[in-house]
């Protein structure tokens, strides 16, 4: 019997995500989720001007080729004073919306990056994985909580560091 997913590590905060984020919520589940850029909405998060070292953007007139109704989740409506066909904007407004509707952002962290996923030493039976990170902000070193060997709690300052899950979503349309 294959072991319980208790925390989950989901990589990308767009529609994909931010979607599998709340499942996972609604199961009980411990979520921490990764984006690369600095808000939720993956691609639909930027323009041309904007964030081109995080991947894909938008380009400033883009309108989503799908009508609102077509494309909002079930249990959110997209507002009724939004146009049928949505421009990137607005659609990005619309997934902000939701997440902070379902209180999502609180399991997101932002300007994250995920730099490799991996089996755990002992993957063949827990079934646990291991996630390289990094912070792409300005900041030049990020603060965590460490166990040094001899028990005590202390700080180490790190631009990458390492979390093991029991399971991982990948929700960023880039696969490698």
């Amino acid at each position: 019997m294959a072991p319980k997913c208790r925390r989950v590590a989901v990589v990308g905060a767009g529609i994909g995500g931010l979607a599998s984020i709340k499942s996972c919520l609604e199961e009980g589940m411990e979520v921490v989720a990764y984006e690369s850029r600095p808000c939720v909405g993956g691609v639909w998060s930027g323009t041309k001007d904007e964030w081109t070292a995080t991947g894909p953007t938008m380009y400033n007139s883009l309108v989503s080729n799908t009508s609102k109704s077509m494309t909002c989740f079930s249990d959110f409506p997209c507002p009724a004073s939004y146009p049928p066909f949505l421009p990137h904007y607005l659609f990005q407004e619309y997934l902000v919306k939701y997440a902070e509707h379902f209180k999502l952002l609180e399991h997101i962290k932002l300007n994250t990056r995920v730099l490799a996923v991996s089996k755990t030493e002992d993957h063949a039976s827990t079934g646990r994985w291991r996630l390289r990170l990094r912070r792409t902000d300005d900041l030049e070193s990020v603060t965590h909580k460490v166990k040094p060997q001899d028990g005590t709690e202390g700080q180490s300052t790190l631009e990458e560091w390492e979390e093991e899950f029991d399971g991982v979503i990948v929700a960023t349309g880039f696969y490698s």
